[in-house]
């Protein structure tokens, strides 16, 4: 079902990953693995623009195999589309999960992105 018929739909992904060959780090240091999350839209109204939430959690290969989360980041956002441009307003949160480490502590920043598809 799509907008136009009237019922609004939830729509999204689940993800899991891992990085190969990478130097990148968590905020505190730990060397990431894994990223796994979800990420959903929900339509706002008719031709209004799609409201999106997202939840990522990074993991370091900690011993025995098992994942072990070393931060948690999190999007909140508009997305709408004008014809070929689509404008996306976001706010990101980054949080370490033991917060002991090197001591940083979580970041936080607003994003204002305007994109053209061709």
């Amino acid at each position: 079902m799509s907008r136009n018929s009237g019922i609004w739909l939830l729509s999204g992904f689940l993800f899991f990953g891992q990085y190969f060959d990478s130097t990148f780090t968590a905020l505190e240091g730990h060397e990431v693995k894994y990223r796994a999350g979800i990420h959903l839209d929900l339509p706002t109204f008719d031709k209004g623009p799609i409201l999106f939430v997202e939840d990522e959690t990074l993991m370091d290969g900690a011993e025995g195999g098992n994942f072990h989360p070393v931060q948690i980041n999190y999007r909140v956002g508009l997305i709408q589309r004008f014809g070929n441009f689509e404008a996306i307003v976001e706010n990101r949160c980054l949080h370490p999960v033991d917060g002991v480490s090197n001591g940083i502590k979580s970041q936080e920043y607003k994003l204002i992105e305007v994109r053209y598809h061709f």
